[in-house]
């Protein structure tokens, strides 16, 4: 179990293999350094032949292949008709964007502490968790680990599947409420399963913590300083933005925020997220971090 959901794009070789739209536009972002594949100490014969493999299809429907290291880009090969400027719906990277948000809101201060009760933070939904004391204990801290004891299976069926809790809560008109009003499987931080209802819940803990949308605050605190300028997010119900599946980036933005957990936080010499927060998201966890005494504890499993 990792800490903050973080681990889908912490990779030094970063593919991004998603459904994309392409406006076609230069977003005038900053060009990555690039060098060549024997300069970077690749071999250059295999980067081509898995290019040919990946234009014939024979790992599906691939768009795009970005190859970073040491910080340069080395490789950037698009196919099916996208482009650089393409940009692409990330569906669960979205949670991991969100957490990183989470992690910069805490290091501000305006979110106070990670052990904070969830109802505390959607008091109209506090009947939901009345009558039972397990649901009582549910922390944001449990929603960033995906161990709050919800009872929530979407792996087993298809996202198709009527029975899938996603596609009942995606019918539903008041998807918050769908999330807290699941019953209990487990407690609270003793297992983990994972739950995009979750990622829902916590970013509209970041909105009334913040007191502006999620990607408002995306725009200022992560995309804005390190040129991210062409993305889109997408709502739910009641006009919450959806932190679940709902964002869309270009292939490269995708490399940068790798980059950036990569560089413990930095880009282009500025701390963007905080380095303990960096730790914290990409280390096997005892639950035990406390980002706001400036440290990270957990056991290597």
């Amino acid at each position: 179990m990792y800490g903050v959901t973080l681990t889908a794009i912490l990779l030094p070789v970063l593919l991004a293999l998603f459904s994309c739209s392409d406006r076609g536009v230069d977003p005038s972002d900053v060009d990555w350094p690039t060098t060549s594949p024997q300069e970077a100490g690749l071999d250059a014969q295999k980067l081509s032949t898995l290019s040919a493999c990946i234009k014939s299809g024979v790992y599906g429907e691939i768009q795009s292949l970005l190859v970073v290291r040491h910080g340069q880009l080395v490789m950037e090969e698009y196919y099916r008709g996208t482009t650089r400027y393409s940009r692409y719906q990330v569906y669960s990277v979205t949670k991991s964007v969100n957490a990183i948000l989470i992690g910069i809101a805490v290091s501000q201060g305006r979110i106070n502490d990670l052990q904070s009760n969830v109802f505390a933070y959607f008091p109209e939904y506090a009947d939901l968790a009345t009558n039972d004391p397990l649901k009582q204990q549910i922390t944001v801290e449990h929603l960033l680990t995906m161990t709050s004891g919800l009872n929530w299976d979407e792996l087993t069926l298809s996202y198709n599947d009527v029975k899938n809790p996603v596609m009942q809560m995606s019918q539903n008109d008041d998807w918050l409420r769908f999330v807290l009003d699941r019953p209990m499987a487990t407690t609270p931080g003793s297992k983990f399963r994972y739950n995009t209802g979750c990622s829902l819940l916590l970013g509209e803990i970041l909105h009334r913590a913040l007191g502006i949308t999620v990607d408002e605050y995306a725009r200022q605190v992560l995309f804005g300083p390190s040129g991210i300028v062409d993305w889109t997010w997408s709502r739910g119900s009641h006009d919450i933005i959806n932190t679940g599946w709902g964002l869309t980036l270009r292939a490269r933005d995708m490399a940068k925020i790798g980059q950036l957990y990569l560089q413990n936080g930095v880009w282009q010499n500025r701390q963007i997220v905080p380095s303990v927060w960096v730790q914290a998201s990409v280390c096997r966890t005892d639950m035990a971090t406390d980002i706001n005494g400036g440290r990270c504890r957990w056991t290597h499993q």
